[in-house]
């Protein structure tokens, strides 16, 4: 029997450490990630390790601070913290070495026993903001982070 959360465990220690070395165990091989499909036509493992190549290019120190789990058949939610420090060029902003913890959910959906999908709902504005991007309000205030 397929543990779905175990599932979700697993994808996000591998977003976290950057080791994708046993994607083929849990990633199925027409795995879509939607929230990738401006970066690549990719499908299956080799999707899910360009995905984590590509945000361990920018940052280091990731860990992903669980929240809660809830998990529905063959479906899985995840809340979790994403915590990081900016190394490298991110969506144009240049490395300022500033560390961020953003809140994400990730949606993940199984078939036959491993991920067969992905979606997230993430603070990216928050996530930019931490790293030093500046946006201006219509009357010329800058807006800025607010921590909890």
């Amino acid at each position: 029997m397929t543990d779905p959360i175990g599932l979700a465990r697993t994808a996000l220690a591998a977003f976290a450490s950057g080791d994708t070395s046993a994607a083929e165990r849990f990633i199925g091989p027409d795995y879509a990630n939607l929230e990738s499909t401006d970066r690549t036509g990719l499908r299956g493992p080799a999707e899910f390790r360009k995905t984590i190549d590509w945000i361990h290019e920018s940052f280091a120190d990731l860990r992903y601070d669980e929240i809660a789990m809830l998990a529905d058949g063959e479906q899985v939610v995840a809340w979790v913290v994403m915590h990081g420090t900016h190394v490298a060029p991110f969506l144009g902003l240049a490395p300022e070495g500033r560390t961020f913890a953003v809140e994400q959910v990730h949606l993940f959906r199984i078939a036959d026993g491993r991920l067969a999908g992905h979606r997230a709902v993430r603070d990216d504005l928050r996530l930019l903001l931490s790293l030093g991007a500046r946006v201006t309000r219509r009357e010329g205030t800058a807006l800025k982070v607010h921590h909890r």
